[in-house]
């Protein structure tokens, strides 16, 4: 079966599939503090999530660049909720980060 999207509902998809990864990053910040049913259900929900639309992605896109864009897109969002709750970022971390942003731009270029 081949499937075939718009590009409106591949980024919709891989901003899905970025989604449920951090959600599922929450739920292990929420675990770090102490396991609960909670905590667990936000992760399996969010893998959950992340694993189905990716599956979908995957049948319909180019794997380098839909990896590339779930890891750009999950970053964003990941980076997003620690500033919410008050994690900055120091030096070393910010140049990973820009580090990681020009290799993303790279392979995007070649792919």
């Amino acid at each position: 079966m081949t499937l075939t999207l718009t590009s409106f509902t591949a980024v919709t998809l891989l901003v899905l599939t970025a989604s449920g990864y951090a959600i599922a990053t929450i739920g292990m910040k929420i675990a770090s503090n102490g396991m609960s049913a909670i905590a667990l259900s936000i992760i399996a929900g969010g893998l959950l999530l992340a694993v189905v639309m990716e599956i979908v992605l995957l049948r319909i896109g180019n794997m380098s660049l839909v990896y590339l864009g779930i890891v750009v897109a999950e970053t964003a969002l990941v980076l997003t909720y620690a500033h919410s709750v008050g994690h900055g970022l120091n030096v070393a971390q910010m140049i990973g980060g820009g580090l990681v942003l020009a290799g993303v731009v790279v392979l995007g270029a070649h792919a």
